[in-house]
């Protein structure tokens, strides 16, 4: 089977930083909201070769103390190439 190109982002963000910092939070009080988590994204270059930052981790819900597990990306929007035609 014969391996693919890597895909390229279409665009960068020069001024992206080299984490991000994504926090959890219950909005059941917005005055006072309840911290589950922080997590820490890192950059990433996606399979589709579209640019952004991806983060998973478990967080805690401070009312019940059951864990939950979070995962996600952060896709620069316009960075994923089109798809050729075949």
């Amino acid at each position: 089977m014969k391996k693919s190109a890597k895909l390229k982002p279409l665009i960068k963000d020069k001024a992206a930083p080299k984490e991000v910092l994504i926090r959890i939070e219950a909005t059941t009080t917005p005055a006072a909201p309840k911290a589950w988590g922080t997590l820490k994204a890192s950059p990433r270059i996606f399979s589709t070769g579209g640019a952004g930052y991806n983060l998973t981790g478990r967080v805690t819900n401070p009312a019940s103390g059951e864990t939950y597990l979070f995962s996600g990306n952060l896709v620069l929007a316009g960075s994923t190439p089109k798809k050729a035609k075949k």
